[in-house]
């Protein structure tokens, strides 16, 4: 008798740690509140999701701060979201637009209240879907929908168990199927879901129950079913979820992989082809999501006509491998490092600026114009002309000047100074000749339809202490096309250009030297009134060297 007491306490503790070691990354609960269905609408979304369509849909991101606009997450992480959510609409004929504008909501009750409905009625689009992105851990959820099909706005918050942000994992297109209107594969099986029917194991009520989408398997939810490998564990023992389940659970094979499902964050990898339907179906059909369709005219839009407008700001390290356009300014700043390796079309007023203590590399790059504009202003590097150039600064309060590096033919056209390091940017100080400088390497790289290819400016220290910093920027094997000037440097020390190429224009100048020091190896220039042209000014006169 005391063996089969013992027997009974050993199985119910088995049954009680089971469960613990069995999904290190549980998809977390969704916080999106389920409705009552019709079948025949369903089913005529489904039917009408069938017939094709390609549909781009706006979206709006919303970081949310404190009342000092403290804290949020960073633009890097922002965009690596929307381009993993890209990727994951891949094959399903639905894309997404975003202008990279993000509106900051800087807000103690909002940055606390990371769940709260009330976030859905802060600066809300009627042409978009808005996403509110927070940075707190502190939550029930990682993510909720502001309803099902019926409401195009969803939040994301803190960090699954992946330890990534909930943006860049695929419970941000999971709530996407939300808005989109799809629901929950085991609806009828969830905590908050009471009163729905459940998906019999072989679909026979597939129609009727679950999620009315025949082709998701029979779901009676996966929370903490799903091992990390994505093997499934079909905990019977934790069968309370489903109240009133017909069946046993043992007889249930679900997808382990849908991301309507509540299976493990690292396995929400695909829809099924009747979810898409019925998402195509739902954007055709409800006049929420119709709303949010960004280009619904079924002309192709030109690339540039997507420009952002605002400036796309970077304050710690990126990568930047999607193309895009902008009417506004690109800012680096101190202490990040952009690495872009994509196409970028920009207005005739946008800079890109390498701010003090920042760092740009172009890296297989295009930077060229939008068609309605024949130049844009360039790269502007924002040196220090009395400090030792280099990345990152030793600290915010004493920024050194700013890094540019070109390779793996990247291109830089149509610009009226492809680089400018010498910008007398007022704007900075008053004293503006102290922000020229930089550190600059190029190699394997093209300058094209420029009216001026790079400027270097002032850098070293007066008389007699000339020699205490060197430039030290590279030029080597630069194609320079079609531009009135090649290179034009002032007062501006240590630049060696090696086995570069130069095409100049008609009365153009290849490189003008004023009162700088360079050397000039195995180089050719083509073209334009002077190759190398010197001038030095009072009280410099004779500082032009050139060492071959």
């Amino acid at each position: 008798m005391k063996t089969k007491k013992l027997n009974s306490l050993l199985f119910a503790l088995f049954i009680y740690l089971m469960p613990l070691g069995q999904s290190l990354f549980a998809q977390e609960m969704c916080g999106s509140p389920e409705t009552s269905l019709d079948p025949a609408a369903m089913a005529l979304i489904n039917e009408t999701g069938r017939n094709g369509g390609n549909f781009e849909l706006r979206l709006y991101f919303h970081v949310i701060k404190n009342n000092h606009c403290e804290g949020g997450i960073s633009r890097s992480t922002i965009e690596e979201g929307f381009n993993n959510l890209e990727e994951t609409f891949r094959n399903t004929d639905i894309s997404f637009y975003w202008d990279r504008c993000i509106d900051e909501i800087c807000d103690d009750f909002f940055s606390e209240n990371p769940t709260t409905d009330e976030i859905f009625n802060v600066n809300r689009n009627t042409d978009g879907i808005d996403v509110y992105v927070y940075d707190n851990n502190e939550t029930e959820y990682n993510g909720k929908a502001a309803g099902i099909g019926n409401n195009a706005a969803l939040l994301l918050c803190g960090y699954p168990k992946t330890g990534l942000h909930t943006i860049i994992t695929n419970i941000f297109a999971h709530e996407m199927g939300h808005v989109l209107n799809l629901h929950h594969t085991h609806r009828g099986c969830n905590v908050n879901e009471a009163g729905y029917e459940l998906e019999h194991p072989n679909s026979s009520n597939c129609l009727t129950a679950g999620d009315y989408i025949c082709d998701t398997p029979a779901d009676f939810n996966l929370y903490d079913r799903v091992n990390d490998d994505c093997t499934y564990k079909p905990n019977w023992w934790q069968a309370e979820y489903c109240t009133g389940m017909p069946l046993n659970p043992l007889y249930y094979n679900p997808d382990k992989e849908l991301i309507m499902s509540y299976t493990a964050t690292p396995c929400l990898k695909k829809f099924t082809q009747g979810q898409i339907a019925h998402m195509k179906g739902s954007i055709q059909l409800n006049p929420s999501l119709q709303a949010v369709v960004y280009n619904n005219s079924g002309t192709p839009f030109s690339f540039c006509s997507k420009a952002t407008k605002c400036n796309t700001i970077y304050t710690e390290n990126a990568i930047i491998t999607s193309d895009f356009a902008t009417q506004g300014d690109i800012i680096i700043k101190n202490g990040a490092h952009v690495t872009i390796q994509a196409t970028i079309s920009l207005s005739e007023n946008s800079n890109i600026i390498v701010e003090r203590g920042a760092k740009l590399t172009l890296d297989g790059a295009f930077l060229t114009t939008c068609p309605n504009a024949r130049y844009w202003q360039g790269i502007k590097i924002i040196g220090h002309n009395r400090k030792a150039q280099g990345y990152p600064s030793p600290s915010i309060t004493d920024p050194q000047g700013a890094c540019l590096t070109v390779i793996n033919n990247s291109l830089i056209e149509n610009a009226i100074v492809a680089i400018d390091a010498d910008p007398y940017f007022d704007i900075y100080s008053s004293r503006p000749d102290l922000y020229s400088g930089g550190l600059i390497t190029i190699h394997n790289a093209s300058i094209q339809n420029c009216k001026t290819g790079i400027k270097m400016g002032k850098y070293g220290l007066p008389k007699p202490l000339l020699n205490v910093y060197n430039e030290n920027s590279t030029i080597q094997n630069l194609t320079l096309l079609g531009c009135d000037t090649g290179i034009k440097l002032r007062l501006n020390k240590g630049l060696s250009i090696i086995e570069s190429q130069f095409e100049i224009n008609d009365y153009g100048t290849g490189i003008y030297c004023n009162s700088s020091t360079m050397t000039f190896e195995n180089n050719s220039i083509e073209g334009g009134d002077f190759g190398i042209r010197y001038i030095a000014i009072y009280p410099v006169f004779g500082e032009n060297i050139i060492k071959k």
